[in-house]
This record gives structure tokens, C-alpha cells and sequence, in this order.
């Protein structure tokens, strides 16, 4: 293998987990309702999320490379039909929507959990700025944010692997304290396997046209192995996340940003510090859902654009402040992992017209 090759399976390991890593996995969210609840199990859910993602991921690239799909509604269409496609843009739509107001109830939690601000204060300014930034227009600004996430990957193994150091003799014991259910933990799926797919619902979801429209620009090879990795090591963080949640589960069961306690429980200063990177991370990841939805019905920079902007910041923080974070992350998980699923099932169907065309000839 060249230097070239390597290069490139580096870069789309790196962009792959760049881009799947939301505000649900840095605030622990994620962990806890698609792993934790099923003990040694969560290794099941990260091995059948894994198998099934690369596969499918692998009809994203397809899509790009020989099905002329370079946006998410292209690649819906090519899998679903014009009419089912369609109706899957328009619950993107709502997705974004809906993990806008996740987002904006993460960043109120943040601030009240690290320092003690309202929640409601919290939420204001993190609708406020997410708005405002949108509004403007301000895109160099999301670009040098987003430098920010390797920092904040760093920091989650580094929370798991010391939270496990300290509190890893305990991780027997709390599985089956939590198989027994004595804890009540939100989840997405009643058992391991399904919660394994329904997170490659989610993801479906993210990768979608990512993958299609970098299919259409590089070599498909270094692509494939590359994201693959990445998908890989995703599962894999996820794992870690979840034996350090589940051994210390006593003290994050009913917290919102799992995650920065257990970073507190650490050492405080690092509480400090990861507190503030989770929230500018969190600012840079709700700017992109709140601009995709006032695209869509306005022109940046036109005084109707300013008005769906503020009008979605008000309506979703009132949202973000009717209920709490883990309860919207988990509507929005169940919803896009049904909805994920069903695309992943219609693009097998497509396939397999493929495979019998192809062989008729």
C-alpha cells in the first residue's frame, strides 16, 4: 500500500467519526439508552450495528458511484421511489427539527450541570446564539468550531478509560443490578439485537449523502476500508462509553450529560474544561440543523430567511424547555431508527432487482 492509500483511508476514517459524533454521544445519551440497558450484551449491539452500517454504508457509496446521487434526496429516490423518497425528505426535515430542540435542551443541561446556571438560561443562550449565527450567516465560524471535535473525542476515551480504571470491579455487579431492572433506564429497543439496528436506523439517516456524494468524488477502495474503520472504531467508543457508564450507573442513572460527570468524578478542572468543550460543540452541531430547515423554505440573507431562523429558535426552545433532554433524545432516537430501518429494508429490495436485472441479461 502507498503512502497515497493510507492517506486517504486516514481521512475518511477521521471524517466519518467526525461526522457521526453528535451531541447523543457526547453527553452520554447515546450510551445509555442503545447500550447500557443490556450489559455484556452492548457488545452485541456494537457488533450488529457494525456488520449492518458497513453494508449499508456500502449502498450509500454505490449510490454515488453508479446511481448519479451526490444529495440525500437523490439517494432516497434511488433506493425508495420518487414518492417515498419524497416523504423521507420531508421527515429529514423533522429529524433536524427535532434534534435542533434536543440540542438546545443539552445545551440548558450543560450550563446547569457544570455551572449552575438555569436551565432555562442556558437554553436561551443557546438558542440565541445558534439563531443569531445562522442569521448572519457566519460559516467560518461553524468551520474553525468544528476543529474542536478530535479534541472532544480525546476527551470521552480518555473520561471512559480513567471512569473504568476507578470504578471497573464494579461493572459485574451493576449489570445485574440493571438486567434486573432496578434502575429505569430510557431505551430504544426491547432487546439487544434490535437496538444494534435501530442505531443503524439513526445513522442511516447521517450517512445517507455523505457517503453518496463523497462516492462521487474519490476512488471508491481507500473510501469503503476508510469509513469502514471508522464505523468500527465508532461501535467500539460506544462499547467503552458503556462499561464506564454502566460502573458508575448508581450516580449518572438520572443524569442528563452523562458524560461531563463522570469527567467531574475525575478531577473537577477537567469537568471545567469539558463542559465548555461539549457546549461549543454542541453550538456547532445545532447551527447546521437550524440552517437546513430555513433553506428550505427561504434564501440566506433575505429578510424572510431571518424570520423562519428566529421563528424555529423560539418554537424549539419552548420545546427544549417543555421536556427534557433525555426524553427528546430518545423520541428522536426511536423515530429515526424506525424510519432508518425502513430504508435500509427497501434498499435490500433494491439490490435484489438490481441482481436479477443484471442476470437476465
Amino acid at each position: 500500500m502507498n503512502k497515497l492509500f493510507l492517506s486517504q483511508v486516514y481521512i475518511f476514517v477521521a471524517s466519518s467519526l467526525g461526522y457521526l459524533i453528535g451531541g447523543g454521544f457526547m453527553s452520554g445519551q447515546e450510551t445509555i439508552q442503545f447500550f447500557v440497558p443490556f450489559g455484556h450484551n452492548a457488545i452485541g449491539v456494537g457488533v450488529v450495528f457494525s456488520f449492518v452500517i458497513i453494508l449499508v454504508n456500502f449502498g450509500f457509496i454505490y449510490a454515488g458511484k453508479y446511481g448519479g446521487c451526490s444529495k440525500g434526496t437523490d439517494v432516497f429516490t434511488f433506493f425508495c421511489g420518487t414518492f417515498i423518497g419524497k416523504t423521507i425528505e420531508w421527515f429529514s426535515l423533522l429529524f433536524c427539527f427535532t434534534m435542533f430542540i434536543a440540542e438546545i435542551a443539552a445545551g440548558g443541561s450543560i450550563l446547569y450541570e457544570q455551572y449552575d446556571l438555569p436551565i432555562i438560561i442556558g437554553a436561551i443562550i443557546t438558542a440565541i446564539i445558534t439563531a443569531g449565527t445562522v442569521s448572519i450567516g457566519l460559516k467560518s465560524i461553524l468551520k474553525s468550531l468544528g476543529i474542536i471535535m478530535p479534541f472532544l473525542t480525546a476527551f470521552v476515551i480518555i473520561v471512559s478509560i480513567a471512569t473504568l480504571i476507578m470504578n471497573g470491579n464494579d461493572i459485574d455487579i451493576n449489570v445485574s443490578r440493571i438486567e434486573s431492572g432496578e434502575f429505569n433506564l430510557l431505551k430504544v429497543a426491547n432487546n439487544w439485537f434490535l437496538s444494534g439496528i435501530s442505531l443503524v436506523g439513526l445513522m442511516v439517516l447521517f450517512l445517507a449523502a455523505f457517503s453518496a456524494d463523497l462516492a462521487t468524488k474519490f476512488a471508491i477502495k481507500p473510501l469503503v476500508i476508510g469509513q469502514s474503520i471508522g464505523l468500527i472504531i465508532y461501535a467500539f467508543l460506544d462499547i467503552t462509553a458503556s462499561y464506564a457508564i454502566t460502573s458508575n450507573i448508581d450516580q449518572v442513572a438520572n443524569k442528563q450529560i452523562i458524560n461531563l460527570f463522570l469527567a467531574k468524578q475525575i478531577w473537577a478542572p477537567l469537568g471545567i474544561a469539558f463542559g465548555a468543550l461539549i457546549f461549543f460543540a454542541i453550538y456547532t452541531i445545532s447551527t447546521p440543523l437550524l440552517h437546513v430547515i430555513a433553506i428550505k423554505f427561504s434564501e440566506e440573507g433575505t429578510k424572510k430567511h431571518k424570520c423562519i431562523v428566529w421563528g424555529v429558535a423560539l418554537i424549539s426552545l419552548f420545546g427544549a424547555l417543555a421536556l427534557p433532554f433525555d426524553v427528546i433524545i430518545n423520541a428522536v432516537y426511536i423515530m429515526s431508527g424506525y424510519v432508518g430501518s425502513a430504508i435500509v429494508i427497501l434498499m435490500i429490495i433494491k439490490f435484489i432487482r438490481i441482481y436479477f436485472i443484471k442476470n437476465r441479461k
